[in-house]
């Protein structure tokens, strides 16, 4: 239900979303990282890292920039694009709480803690790392 919001805000946005694609703008949103740290986060090789890069780099979600620290290296950063995918999301978000109203809200975060708990990423979750699922 949520996915399929999402989508169809993205959509009326004039944006290009793909599901998977969250899990780096969510990691990106706060800091440009170098593609093997952003592999890192979502738990994924830096082959399939470059994949979704290069797609989203194609959608104009996100760009390559040279590192200010390492100028021999590049690190990657979420475009006007990205940062309107994430404004869209999180506004879809918070309509979809608003509907099922704060204690609806807190028993399907519970819940879905619940889930991610018995499935062994919890840590991930409450550190606020990003976690593929592909």
């Amino acid at each position: 239900m949520l996915t399929d919001r999402l989508l169809v805000a993205m959509e009326e946005a004039g944006l290009q979303m793909r599901p998977a694609w969250g899990y780096v703008i969510r990691a990106l949103h706060a800091e440009a990282l170098p593609l093997a740290r952003l592999a890192e986060l979502l738990g994924v090789t830096k082959q399939a890292a470059q994949q979704t890069v290069d797609d989203m780099e194609a959608a104009g979600l996100l760009e390559r920039n040279a590192d200010p620290g390492d100028g021999r290296r590049k690190v990657l950063t979420l475009t006007s694009s990205g940062r309107r995918v994430r404004a869209v999301a999180l506004g879809v978000s918070d309509a979809l709480e608003q509907e099922i109203g704060s204690s609806g809200a807190k028993a399907l975060r519970r819940a879905l803690l619940g889930m991610v708990e018995r499935h062994g990423d919890l840590t991930h979750v409450q550190a606020g790392r990003s976690r593929a699922l592909w």
